[in-house]
């Protein structure tokens, strides 16, 4: 759902950021303070992917935990009884992250990606992430 299209999005804005930082780094005659802050900027757009992907990890575990205690397992019995209050708050913290990690995406779009875009332009190595 919408932590994985959230994901999604950060790691192919990574990708294109990695890709991007190759290519004027190749590049003739690109400006050197130009690729140090393109290098700057992919590691930004790199956290942020890093950061949903560790959200999308906590989601999963909490589903496996969940399913756990109602199906059981090899050494437990299902309960069927719904979330446990400890599974309840897991949750909500979960969700905050990512409500903070949303905002961090959408300012690493407006931001980060967005001056990556004209450097890779400027450099002549591309037309930009966005």
């Amino acid at each position: 759902g919408f932590a994985y299209e959230q994901g999604v999005t950060a790691s192919d804005a990574q990708r294109a950021a990695d890709e991007g930082g190759e290519a004027m780094g190749e590049g003739d005659g690109v400006d050197e303070g130009d690729l140090e802050r393109a290098e700057e900027l992919a590691a930004e757009i790199k956290g942020v992917a890093d950061e949903w992907r560790r959200i999308n990890r906590d989601i999963r575990g909490w589903w496996r935990g969940l399913r756990g205690q109602f199906d059981g397992g090899p050494s437990t019995m299902g309960s069927l009884t719904g979330p446990s209050d400890d599974q309840r708050r897991r949750l909500a913290r979960i969700w905050e992250e990512a409500r903070v990690a949303e905002e961090r995406l959408r300012e690493v779009e407006a931001g980060a990606a967005t001056e990556l875009s004209e450097l890779l332009v400027r450099a002549g190595v591309g037309r930009g992430l966005l």
